[in-house]
């Protein structure tokens, strides 16, 4: 496939549809997954061990993320009670 046939006119209707069903895929994994995975972090957890004990159907890079994103907002929590 030529680079061109990859290319969308910014503001088209194939790359607004892009955008929400990615933004609709975030909200679904954040409303299925994203409350264990911050409670499994909360106690200790890390990505691999949420891999291997939860068995979870999101990519590893998805749950790194989302580790990643529990973390910084229990920092931010920590920060902000001191």
């Amino acid at each position: 496939m030529r680079e061109r046939d990859h290319y969308e006119e910014p503001g088209s209707e194939k790359e607004e549809n892009r955008y929400f069903n990615e933004a609709l895929q975030n909200f679904t994994r954040e409303f299925a997954y994203g409350g264990a995975i911050r409670h499994l972090v909360d106690r200790g957890y890390d990505t691999e061990r949420i891999i291997k004990e939860m068995k979870y159907p999101l990519k590893r890079d998805v749950i790194e993320k989302m580790v990643e994103r529990a973390r910084n907002e229990n920092s931010q929590r920590i920060i902000k009670f001191n």
